[in-house]
């Protein structure tokens, strides 16, 4: 079926039609028209700019609703078409997504746990809030995400943020997370943890690690749900010293731009 807009540009051509810098500069453009005799390009310009926002519309309407863009004089098929368009621009939107979450949201374990610090650096004073996970020991931390409604309910990956002061070696961050759909308890195994390692600079520079394999979220995800992740470093890793956390990047994909 041929769809098409009865929304037209007014004046597309151009022909008699006022420049913009002159129409700009016109203290009428702003005050409106006085009586009298209205120059036609000006009448051009005024109606061209006021025409072409209803032929986008209408545009828009016919290339992503696949529907007729009437002018009837009435409002309601017009709205519901573009309502349609304009959720089905939003489906295009699809893809990897990221959350960033700071290590000041997690919430270290009560037996095994890295210590929260507040850094403030000498000279520009910028100030971090981040977790200092031990070396030679498995350090933990925990928070939770309340994934966006347009999450697609498969795996997820992580970049870890960090630095430290001395040392030297790579330091292992992994992520592992569980699903809690409502009604079901917040004590739920987590899924199989995934890995990235990342090698020291040198004091106070940042340091990302690559992504990590896709984390699959263990019980029965669902978007919108609660997830529960659990961060922890390795003991075997090669980093000598304390690896301040400062957050972490949790990529997802998702299937629509709502939500």
């Amino acid at each position: 079926m041929t769809v098409s807009s009865d929304f037209l540009v007014f004046d597309s051509s151009g022909t008699n039609i006022v420049s913009q810098s002159t129409y700009s500069a016109d203290p009428n453009t702003a005050g409106g028209r006085p009586t009298g005799i209205w120059p036609s390009n000006v009448v051009n310009k005024t109606l061209r700019q006021g025409s072409i926002g209803a032929a986008l519309l209408g545009r828009l309407i016919v290339d992503y609703a696949s529907a007729n863009a009437v002018d009837d004089g009435t409002l309601t098929t017009l709205e519901t078409n573009l309502v349609t368009a304009i959720k089905a621009i939003a489906a295009t939107q699809t893809g990897i997504q990221t959350l960033w979450v700071p290590a000041s949201a997690m919430q270290p374990d009560g037996a095994t746990y890295p210590v929260g610090n507040i850094t403030q650096f000498a000279i520009n004073k910028f100030t971090l809030n981040t977790l200092g996970f031990a070396n030679g020991v498995v350090d933990v931390a925990y928070f939770s995400v309340a994934m966006p409604t347009s999450w697609n309910a498969d795996t997820v990956t992580a970049k870890f943020y960090w630095y430290g002061t001395t040392g030297a070696g790579s330091t292992s961050f992994s992520l592992s997370g569980v699903d809690i759909t409502n009604g079901y308890t917040l004590d739920n195994g987590f899924g199989t943890a995934q890995a990235a390692s990342s090698a020291y600079v040198s004091g106070g520079n940042l340091v990302v690690s690559g992504a990590t394999s896709a984390i699959t979220i263990g019980g029965t995800p669902a978007a919108g749900d609660l997830v529960e992740f659990k961060v922890s470093r390795s003991a075997s890793d090669s980093f000598s010293s304390i690896a301040y956390l400062i957050g972490l990047q949790l990529t997802y994909t998702a299937t629509s731009a709502f939500g």
